[in-house]
């Protein structure tokens, strides 16, 4: 199935992009791995998959052994997300400008702008 997958990713499917993508990332062996799987998320993130962004915004916050955490990329594919319909990135985005991060000061006016995109989407389902 991960074959299959893997030559959907490649023809540029942006949902087995996706998929994949998160396979490598949680499930694969080793760096090339890793790398792979961020390289497909970017891919289908830059084709509209919401969920591809938010785990990206994830991963940007977070940060690795080779990148420090980077909060205004996080900000990026979290805003790509809630563009595509996320339910979770207007949260994500009202906590971080909230709390502020490296590289990102906190900001009260957009944390409540952000909250009330959470709340909005969680009363109509999305």
């Amino acid at each position: 199935m991960q074959g299959q997958y893997g030559r959907m990713a490649n023809l540029g499917d942006t949902r087995a992009q996706s998929f994949y993508g998160h396979i490598l990332l949680f499930r694969g062996q080793g760096l090339g791995a890793r790398e792979e799987g961020l390289r497909l998320l970017r891919l289908a993130a830059n084709g509209g998959d919401g969920k591809a962004a938010y785990q990206l915004g994830v991963q940007s916050l977070q940060g690795d052994t080779r990148q420090a955490p980077d909060a205004m990329q996080a900000v990026r594919w979290w805003e790509m997300a809630l563009a595509a319909g996320h339910p979770l990135a207007a949260s994500r985005l009202s906590q971080l400008y909230r709390e502020g991060a490296c590289g990102l000061e906190p900001d009260a006016q957009t944390a409540e702008r952000y909250a009330a995109m959470a709340q909005h989407g969680a009363r109509s389902g999305h």
